[in-house]
């Protein structure tokens, strides 16, 4: 809903969307897409850019299989909406 409203607002080409699991799967990729949709320098020096770096670590517990299921069960329109 919320994306429908600034959708009302601004062109699609002003949105750059990315998913949580990109930040700890693909870090570099997502980090370039961002620069690219900003028009900044993709022009990395990545052995000593933190991307690497984590923060709030958190507990590290794995989500229990079944309450996995119904979040997506509960968000799948939403985030089929934003594939």
């Amino acid at each position: 809903k919320m994306l429908g409203r600034w959708r009302a607002f601004y062109p699609a080409d002003r949105f750059c969307f990315g998913f949580f699991e990109e930040i700890s799967e693909s870090p570099k990729e997502l980090l370039t897409r961002v620069f690219r949709h900003l028009g900044v320098s993709e022009d990395v020096d990545w052995e000593s850019f933190p991307y690497h770096q984590v923060i709030n670590k958190g507990e590290g517990r794995p989500m229990p299989p079944r309450v996995g299921e119904a979040l997506s069960n509960i968000f799948r329109e939403p985030i089929e909406e934003l594939y």
